[in-house]
């Protein structure tokens, strides 16, 4: 038995092939880690206008929404964000207000199964916004 996979280009730039997922070629899926590393490191979590500008700019980058293998990140990402805002970083609000909006695009799939495997995580993901 052959079987295919076709991929194609289409006009945005993306690859697209017939198991579902598209993937834009220059979409970096370890941005949202290295935000979290921002947060992480003992050597930039006391600047918070430079981790509230890196959210916003990965924000940007998804435009179009997250990628659902992200979401995990992502839950550390809000969380993150919300503990800098109660703590005074200001600049908070924007990112989390950016995050918000990026959250209300439909999640990208790079893979057919990722909503079976994704989707019982974001309940979990929109909960951390309480």
């Amino acid at each position: 038995m052959n079987s295919t996979i076709n991929i194609n280009t289409n006009n945005n730039n993306t690859l697209s092939n017939s198991v579902g997922g598209k993937v834009p070629a220059n979409v970096d899926l370890q941005a949202a880690a290295k935000v979290l590393e921002m947060f992480e490191s003992e050597y930039t979590e006391q600047l918070g206008d430079r981790k509230a500008s890196a959210i916003v700019r990965f924000c940007k980058e998804r435009a179009d929404g997250f990628y659902y293998e992200e979401i995990e990140e992502l839950c550390k990402m809000v969380e993150y964000a919300i503990r800098d805002l109660k703590a005074g970083v200001m600049e908070m609000t924007a990112a989390i207000q950016k995050l918000c909006e990026t959250s209300s695009n439909p999640f990208n799939k790079t893979k057919a199964s990722d909503q079976l495997k994704y989707v019982p995580i974001l309940p979990k993901y929109l909960n951390t916004f309480r």
